[in-house]
């Protein structure tokens, strides 16, 4: 995961250098008009809220969730977001009938793949703090509350609706805790 965490800044950074460049030839003048970046449908701050399905496909447990996002620019003229990955996730319980409501709050970086496309293909990474309410041992003993590490990585698509409006399709997975996450999403992106 570390890699692909490098892969992601690596882009990011060597995105910004290019723009970075050619924001210097078009203040001398030698840019041509189709050379200058477009930011046409992509404005600085995305909010999101959507479904999750979590699973835990070593133990084969399963679950339903809520997410919710912000992602903001770090430049007008750049493909980089950051920002928050909130979600809510209830999961099921194979041996009996009770449950784990589950916290995640994932700082994330965010790296579009085109701006001008109605769909727009991204790869991001979010690391953080996976918190579990009412947490569930095997033998269904109540734990209280327990925090793990998620690590995610998080290809995906978005499908700009309108010029406001875009539908977000994620097959996130990753590490929780030592074990193997598969989270895909699927949300609504209102861009302000």
């Amino acid at each position: 995961m570390y890699q692909l965490f490098m892969v992601v800044i690596t882009l990011a950074f060597t995105s910004h250098l290019g723009l970075a460049a050619e924001k210097n030839r078009s203040s001398t003048g030698s840019a041509s008009s189709t050379e200058k970046v477009s930011t046409k449908t992509l404005n600085d701050t995305a909010l999101t809220t959507g479904f999750a399905l979590p699973i835990l496909p070593d133990s084969g447990e399963t679950g339903f969730g809520f997410a919710f996002g912000v992602l903001t620019k770090m430049e007008a003229s750049n493909h980089l977001f950051i920002g928050g990955d909130l979600g809510i996730h209830f999961w099921g319980n194979l041996v009996g009938n009770s449950n784990t409501t589950a916290l995640q709050l994932l700082p994330t970086v965010v790296y579009t793949l085109g701006s001008n496309a109605k769909v727009v293909p991204y790869m991001g990474l979010s690391a953080g703090a996976y918190l579990y309410l009412n947490a569930l041992k095997s033998d269904m003993m109540n734990t209280g509350t327990r925090i793990d590490f998620l690590l995610a990585f998080r290809p995906g698509v978005n499908w700009n609706i309108n010029s406001k409006v875009g539908l977000n399709a994620e097959a996130k997975f990753g590490n929780l805790g030592g074990a193997l996450l598969v989270l895909p999403t699927v949300s609504l992106n209102i861009l302000l």
